[in-house]
């Protein structure tokens, strides 16, 4: 993978993301974190942070997943 480089760095560019606090039956509150620009990529945790750096390494994984399959990277959120 010679652009792995270019691939990684794409990852921390302009995606929107957003977090989703929910409770469980517990009441206990823990985050959801997801790309709505990226269906299906999500990451979670118990804290806010935690559910962001989730839903980055995800982020990763997808893209290598699709520059393997030839596939298009999705378009990043434009203001």
């Amino acid at each position: 993978m010679g652009n792995n480089t270019d691939l990684k760095d794409r990852t921390m560019r302009n995606y929107e993301i957003r977090l989703i606090p929910k409770k469980d039956k517990q009441g206990k509150t823990y985050w959801t974190a997801f790309f709505p620009a990226i269906e299906g990529c999500v990451g979670g945790g118990d804290s806010e942070e935690e559910a962001i750096k989730e839903a980055k390494e995800n982020l990763e994984v997808l893209f290598d997943y699709l520059q393997s399959e030839g596939s298009a990277i999705p378009q990043e959120f434009e203001e």
